[in-house]
């Protein structure tokens, strides 16, 4: 933040008005502080900016004023929020904010804003959800308002509240994904306070409430059954190998979909391993190839339909994929819901958990950037909870032995 004068600006009496000038990664905007000086003042203060002359005192006064007060707003704004902006910054501060903007329009505003995070911040598939929640606003003001559009001014804590009803029970969505639509209006809303369009957030009294779920995953002799199952439809075997590679490499469906030969290297062990970065957090994730997703590899390694690409596996929608998983859990007598994240639960759990592999080392094969998200996935099964008491009892039995020992010696 600097000051600087504008001489163009000159006024009648002879002053000139004293600009503020703020630059943030790129970006510059230039505020009038409504103090006026003339040219021989400025150049006096500019010399001797620490003078205790009246007229240059009161100036420097004045000037730090504002600078406190322009402080103020940015904290107030900022607060960690990726959708600050100097210019929302000066819209607060000049008072001067786009009063017509609708709820549409700054949803449409806040949808592009996303967008050109898209790759480095943010990836498609969280952008897609950005457009759902807004897709429901849209045909939530067309049916409790019957109208097309709404100013912003009638968002309020009861608009919040007849959202909500509205993703809950005319779009049929449980718990969990009515929060995270209303968390996606929430940063919608923001956006616009940090803007200026909007004055006060509603969200700041608004509760929500996410229920803990526990994860589903496969036992072994689960995994089993559909490993050992052949199909004769290539549909459903093509989507039991892109899911049984995801249960072995704890890869999503999203990252397994991008894999090329570019991602298939030798690792330091001489070993095959898999190499890339997530979709969803741009995170490196190496994982050594288990016998298991080698050979799924292997059955498509002249397969026609890739050999004009460089991909190395079978390409799906997620949509048909867990439909298809549906198919092969009846046909298979899995009781569970199949999904392909699923896929990863299975990894971490029955592959990683159960065969005592650290849980520093699966969050870096699940690509985690936090130990708290490992834990969710990382579950103790039924196999290692009757292993571990097997040992437990076998412990207790040569205690208990050495103890009649002991016992039988000293009598």
């Amino acid at each position: 933040m600097s000051f600087c004068i504008r001489k163009i600006k000159q006024k009648k009496d002879g002053t000139i008005p004293v600009m503020c000038r703020i630059t943030m990664k790129g970006e510059r905007i230039e505020l009038n502080t409504r103090v006026n000086v003339n040219i021989e003042q400025w150049k006096e203060y500019q010399r001797n900016p620490l003078s205790r002359k009246k007229n240059l005192s009161d100036l420097r006064d004045a000037l730090r004023q504002y600078e406190e007060m322009v402080y103020s707003k940015y904290r107030e704004l900022n607060r960690g929020n990726d959708s600050f902006s100097l210019q929302g910054l000066k819209r607060i501060i000049t008072g001067v904010a786009d009063k017509q903007l609708s709820i549409i329009q700054l949803s449409e505003r806040f949808y592009q804003f996303k967008a050109a995070k898209v790759g480095s911040l943010l990836d498609t598939g969280t952008l897609h959800k950005y457009r759902t929640t807004f897709d429901y606003l849209k045909e939530f003001i067309i049916t409790a308002y019957k109208s097309q559009d709404l100013p912003l001014s009638i968002i309020t804590f009861n608009f919040i509240a007849a959202y909500e009803t509205f993703v809950r029970q005319k779009k049929n969505n449980a718990n969990n994904g009515t929060v995270n639509h209303l968390r996606r209006l929430k940063s919608m809303i923001e956006y616009g306070v940090n803007c200026g369009v909007i004055k006060q957030n509603p969200f700041n009294t608004y509760t929500m409430r996410v229920i803990p779920r526990q994860p589903v995953f496969l036992e072994w002799e689960e995994l089993q059954r559909i490993h050992k199952k052949k199909f004769t439809i290539q549909r459903l075997e093509d989507v039991k190998n892109l899911f049984l590679f995801s249960c072995y490499t704890g890869l999503a469906f999203i990252d397994v979909q991008s894999l090329t030969m570019n991602n298939l290297m030798k690792g330091p062990d001489g070993r095959d391993w898999i190499i890339t970065r997530r979709e969803k957090t741009n995170t490196e994730v190496n994982v050594p190839l288990l016998e298991q997703a080698l050979e799924i590899l292997h059955q498509y390694q002249k397969d026609k339909r890739l050999s004009n690409s460089n991909r190395l596996l079978p390409r799906i929608s997620n949509q048909k994929m867990n439909a298809y998983l549906k198919e092969i859990a009846d046909i298979c007598g899995i009781q569970k819901p199949l999904t392909s994240h699923l896929g990863r639960f299975t990894f971490a759990t029955t592959i990683c958990a159960a065969n005592n592999v650290p849980i520093d080392t699966a969050q870096k094969l699940l690509g985690h950037t936090k130990i708290q998200t490992t834990q969710h996935y990382y579950r103790t099964n039924r196999e290692r909870i009757a292993r571990d008491m097997q040992a437990l009892q076998e412990k207790l039995y040569e205690t208990l032995g050495n103890a009649g020992e002991i016992l039988n010696n000293t009598e």
